[in-house]
């Protein structure tokens, strides 16, 4: 499948789809929930020094994840929980579901549930994508 958003990338999945901008205001305007799978890219926030698969590796990803660091490192959380603070949060809030492999991993991603981005931070990781 062609990704509708970064043209020339193949998605990794056949049903897999970014939610771009039309998306989200369709969801808030229906007042329906919205369910996202992969919101963790296949573990790569744990892991800084793997590269990205390239459909997510695009020009503003570095300002992305610098974003993602500077509120992770202020907040002392992990950027597993602030991304999925982040999405929780959001408006339209976004249901993340999340694949563990050990009880550390779902105590991390658990723990992001009672993180509360203050706005401003909130509002950095907003700007950032």
């Amino acid at each position: 499948m062609r990704s509708p958003v970064r043209p020339g990338t193949t998605l990794p999945e056949g049903g897999h789809v970014h939610a771009s901008d039309e998306l989200l205001d369709y969801v808030s305007a229906h007042g329906l929930t919205m369910f996202a799978y992969t919101t963790l890219l296949w573990g790569a926030y744990s892991r800084p020094a793997e590269p990205l698969p390239e459909h997510y590796d695009h020009p503003g990803t570095d300002r992305r994840l610098r974003a993602l660091a500077k509120v992770s490192e202020e907040l002392g959380a992990s950027p597993v929980q602030v991304v999925l603070a982040w999405l929780i949060g959001g408006h339209p809030a976004v249901v993340p579901i999340v694949g563990v492999s050990s009880v550390a991993q779902l105590d991390e991603c658990l723990a992001a549930a009672e993180l509360e981005l203050p706005s401003e931070l909130r509002q950095l990781l907003d700007e950032a994508v």
